[in-house]
C-alpha cells in the first residue's frame, strides 16, 4: 500500500482545520501560517547544515532528530500550560 505524499501545505492545512476556527482575524492566521512555515524553514535549516558540516552518520542524525523532538514535546507541554 503506497505511502500518502506529506506536504507542509497538507500539514498547515491540518493544522489550521483544528486551530484556526478561533482565529477569525486574517492578518493574525497570516502571522500563524507564515511562522508555520518559517518553523519549518528551520528544521530543514538545522538538517541540512549538519549533513554540510562533514559525513554524518545515521546515528547522529537520528540523535539530532531525537534532540529536536525533545524539544517540541517540551514546548507543547508548555502551550498545554499557557506558557508558551
Amino acid at each position: 500500500m503506497p505511502q500518502p505524499v506529506l506536504t507542509l501545505a497538507a500539514e498547515w492545512a491540518t493544522f489550521e482545520a483544528a486551530l484556526m476556527p478561533s482565529v477569525p482575524d486574517a492578518q493574525a492566521r497570516k502571522v500563524f501560517r507564515r511562522a508555520f512555515y518559517a518553523g519549518a524553514m528551520a528544521m530543514l535549516h538545522i538538517q541540512a547544515h549538519a549533513a554540510e558540516q562533514r559525513d554524518v552518520t545515521e546515528a547522529e542524525m537520528a540523535a539530532r532528530m531525537e534532540a529536536i523532538c525533545s524539544e517540541l514535546r517540551g514546548f507543547v507541554g508548555e502551550v498545554a500550560l499557557d506558557r508558551a
